[in-house]
């Protein structure tokens, strides 16, 4: 879990665009790479949460949990509110309305797999 997350937040050492190229799905921004990394996090912190467990398994465990993952969400959504779309309906990942038909396809491959 240490090299995921350490590959993830490897990606900082780069430069990349920091604002999204819409008709280019492939191509990595700023936004993107932070919401990666934090989305990481997320996964090695619930994995951590899971394996030790430190309320044992009680209903104030779960509910730890949740405010744990909310918590992530959170700043995932203040790093869309500084670096993302000043459109608010452009989304990070989503396919919108004014996509060409390879972004579009693109965008809908890596929303399934």
């Amino acid at each position: 879990m240490a090299m995921h997350l350490a590959l993830s937040c490897s990606s900082i050492i780069f430069e990349v665009l920091q604002k999204r190229i819409l008709n280019k799905p492939m191509i990595i921004w700023h936004e993107y790479r932070l919401h990666a990394m934090v989305f990481t996090l997320r996964c090695v912190s619930v994995y951590a949460w899971a394996l030790y467990k430190p309320l044992g398994d009680t209903w104030a465990t779960r509910a730890a949990q949740f405010v744990l993952v909310f918590a992530h969400h959170l700043v995932v959504d203040e790093i869309t509110r500084r670096h993302g779309p000043n459109d608010p309906t452009q989304t990070t990942v989503r396919v919108n309305g004014d996509s060409t038909p390879l972004t579009k396809a693109v965008l809908r491959f890596y929303a399934f797999y």
